[in-house]
């Protein structure tokens, strides 16, 4: 039986393939860089039409530029009509992320005991679980990585980086910058986002609160960013208009960020305010602001900021959002031999396409010390 260990390991993991976000279960997982993890909630309760697509890149139309045929007449006056496009199209590139875990011989051999299945289960959780959070970590660090016009915005095959939030939001609305944000030095100015040139239509709003009176301008400006990113239908035509999902927004902040805002909002008697006004949620254990849930990410504690001068971001992940390819979402891709030099050496691969696409800035924000 010893002499079958060896291709029966690389029959198992074919035939037992894993392919959810996050791997083995049972195994204590202390590895992991971050403890928090924006990803996973930016896909959970969308349909996976709008995360799973297909084709050579990833493309979506809206609308920047408002209709212009509005007018006032008199009776029986000419009318005189002119068309116009409004629609303006965002291309995403797709991007190409992979982990791998390898396993030799000598590692299946050895150490099978006399039910090699049970080995070779605990075995393939190990490793899928190792290659699984690899995945996990690398797509979150991708989140937040400085802005590089030359490894994100191109569509050709020089780009290997996927876009990162710090694109799309800025602290001034404007395109990526050393002044609003960060860029990666030795890069190229961004001129398009998407294939989108500057406009004001796809530019996120922003507020700015004062750091030493922190207490008191914070909410302030958290309100205001609020009003900005907010949209409402009218009345009637309902149909024309996009309205804000509530439960698709998030408020992101770094650890110095959430524990500041904890302070403020005990300080100012948060549990006489209505569940889910402003202050913690105790049926929810988490903090909230008018109603939307204030998430600490781990990745954000990276990225820099000065103590006492954190940023709160308003995502509505309604319109941002990754997109993973029909084809290759976790997909498994093996076992694949050494070759001859390296006979006793085995790989498989866990590999992705995938982007992260922004459909609306104007429903994005920041809120930033000055």
């Amino acid at each position: 039986m010893a002499g079958k260990a060896l291709p029966l390991f690389s029959d198992f993991l074919a035939a037992t393939r894993d392919t959810q976000l996050t791997g083995g279960k049972d195994i204590l997982n202390d590895s992991v860089a971050y403890n928090t993890f924006l990803l996973k909630s930016m896909i959970q309760g969308r349909p996976s039409e709008s995360i799973v697509q297909g084709g050579t890149q990833i493309t979506e139309r809206i609308q920047l530029t408002p209709g212009s045929t509005y007018q006032n007449y008199l009776p029986n006056e000419d009318m005189n009509v002119t068309g116009y496009d409004s629609l303006t199209t965002i291309t995403v590139p797709w991007r190409f992320s992979r982990s791998s875990y390898v396993w030799t011989d000598q590692e299946t051999l050895l150490n099978s005991n006399t039910d090699w299945k049970i080995s070779y289960k605990d075995l393939k959780k190990v490793k899928e679980q190792a290659a699984a959070t690899d995945m996990w970590v690398g797509m979150e660090a991708a989140l937040w990585a400085a802005p590089n016009s030359t490894e994100m915005e191109v569509t050709n095959s020089s780009g290997r980086m996927p876009y990162s939030l710090r694109c799309f939001i800025t602290e001034d609305g404007l395109p990526p910058s050393a002044s609003n944000g960060g860029i990666a030095s030795g890069t190229s100015t961004w001129t398009t986002i998407e294939g989108v040139t500057d406009q004001v239509n796809f530019r996120n709003p922003y507020e700015t609160y004062v750091v030493a009176d922190i207490a008191t301008t914070l909410r302030s400006k958290m309100h205001a960013l609020f009003l900005k990113v907010n949209y409402e239908a009218p009345e009637s035509n309902q149909e024309y208009f996009t309205n804000t999902r509530t439960n698709k927004m998030k408020i992101l902040t770094n650890n110095d960020g959430y524990v500041k805002y904890a302070d403020i909002t005990t300080d100012s008697n948060d549990r006489l305010m209505p569940a889910g006004d402003a202050g913690w949620a105790a049926a929810a254990n988490t903090l909230f602001f008018r109603g939307i849930p204030l998430k600490y990410i781990a990745a954000m504690d990276g990225l820099g900021y000065a103590a006492g001068e954190p940023r709160y971001w308003f995502l509505d992940c309604e319109y941002i959002h990754p997109v993973f390819h029909a084809k290759r979402y976790m997909e498994d891709n093996g076992p694949h031999d050494g070759g001859y030099q390296q006979p006793e050496t085995h790989v498989m691969h866990k590999l992705s396409y995938w982007n992260l696409i922004c459909k609306s800035r104007k429903r994005q924000g920041i809120v930033s010390p000055v």
